[in-house]
């Protein structure tokens, strides 16, 4: 009972958020804001998802269909994460092709016991 409220709750507060944060982050041009709405309807999407889950497996006893909802749910974080990210970052940065930038350097301190 406790997951099937949970479930309605994050569909509920979830949707609006994730519309609401999507399309301010497209207004004023913030990927990080646009990112965050994309995981709000992650959020939103699993509350739906776990709900079609419960009910199949009480109505149905379909015991698999929690298994196939988290299948959907990875191929639409994966989605999203395509869509979101800049390019070259999330493939080629997951396989290691793209180096990390360079820091300058900064300045040095003298080691621990060195200093007074």
């Amino acid at each position: 009972m406790l997951a099937l409220i949970a479930a309605v709750v994050s569909l509920a507060v979830l949707t609006p958020l994730a519309v609401a944060k999507r399309r301010l982050g497209e207004q004023i041009s913030s990927r990080a804001l646009q990112g965050d709405g994309a995981l709000s309807g992650i959020g939103a999407a699993t509350g739906f998802l776990a709900l079609a889950g419960l009910v199949l497996y009480d109505a149905l006893g379909w015991w698999w269909a929690d298994r196939v909802a988290a299948l959907v749910i990875a191929a639409i974080a994966a989605a999203q994460a395509w869509r979101t990210a800049p390019r070259g970052t999330v493939i080629a940065g997951a396989l290691g092709a793209v180096s990390p930038p360079v820091a300058a350097p900064g300045p040095r301190l003298p080691p621990v016991g060195d200093r007074e």
